[in-house]
C-alpha cells in the first residue's frame, strides 16, 4: 500500500478529513440554528477522530483513493454514493449506542459530506470538460485523431 501512496493521495485524505468534519459541523448548525449546546460540541470533539477514520475506511475499502477522477464517471459517482452511504449507516449504527451525538445530526453530516466528498472528485471532470471546451473554442480548424496504446498519454 506505502507504495502506491503517492501525495495526490495524502492530499486527498487531509481535504476528506476537513470535508467529514465540515460536514458535521454545518449539521449542527443546521440542527440548532446557531445555537450549539457546549456539550453537544465538546461530545463532537471526542468523537471526531472515529468519525473520521470510520468514513476514510470506507473511502479506502470503496476505493476513492485509487480512481482517477479527472476522468470520472457514473462508476466513480456510485462508489463515492455508497462509500458515502455506508460509513453514514455505521456512523449511525454507532451514535445509537453512544448517545453523545444526536441521530438527526448524523444523517444530516453524511448527505453533507457526500455533497462535499463527491461534489469535489467530480468537479474535477467539470473542470476538465471546461478546459477542454475552452481550448476547441480557440483552434477552430483542430481535427480529432486516434492514438491506439498510448492509454492516457494518448490523450492531450
Amino acid at each position: 500500500m506505502f507504495k502506491s501512496f503517492k501525495w495526490k493521495t495524502g492530499a486527498l485524505i487531509i481535504i476528506d478529513s476537513a470535508f467529514i468534519n465540515l460536514a458535521y459541523i454545518l449539521a449542527y448548525i443546521f440542527r440548532f440554528e446557531n445555537n450549539i449546546l457546549e456539550v453537544f460540541m465538546r461530545t463532537y470533539r471526542h468523537e471526531a477522530i472515529l468519525i473520521t477514520l470510520i468514513y476514510l475506511l470506507c473511502f479506502i475499502v470503496f476505493k476513492l483513493y485509487k480512481s482517477l477522477w479527472t476522468y470520472a464517471g457514473i462508476d466513480e459517482f456510485l462508489l463515492g454514493v455508497e462509500a458515502c452511504a455506508a460509513a453514514g449507516a455505521i456512523n449511525f449504527i454507532y451514535s445509537n449506542f453512544n448517545r453523545g451525538i444526536p441521530l438527526g445530526i448524523g444523517i444530516v453530516a453524511a448527505m453533507f459530506a457526500l455533497i462535499f466528498v463527491v461534489g469535489f472528485r467530480i468537479s474535477f471532470r467539470v473542470i476538465r470538460r471546461l478546459k477542454n471546451r475552452i481550448s476547441k473554442s480557440r483552434c477552430k480548424d483542430l481535427k480529432r485523431v486516434m492514438v491506439i496504446g498510448a492509454g492516457s498519454a494518448g490523450n492531450i
